[in-house]
């Protein structure tokens, strides 16, 4: 497994937390995912952001209004 996703309840599209394996097909078959990070979203459930453990941003979204490229 190389990423592991967990969906909230609260709407279709609503991640919470996202798993990254730190050795896919590595030897150590136990731990699946070593890197977790927490989602941030806004009202309407776009994601703003990934947070780590640590409480880092480590990715940032923009978007643009619909129809734009």
């Amino acid at each position: 497994m190389l990423k592991q996703n967990v969906w909230g309840l609260q709407y279709v599209d609503e991640l919470i937390q996202v798993g990254v394996a730190l050795n896919p097909g590595g030897a150590n078959c136990t731990q699946v995912c070593g890197r977790y990070f927490w989602a941030c979203q806004d009202a309407n459930y776009n994601i703003l952001g990934l947070v780590s453990a640590s409480g880092l941003l480590t990715e940032r979204y923009e978007y643009t209004p619909y129809g734009l490229g």
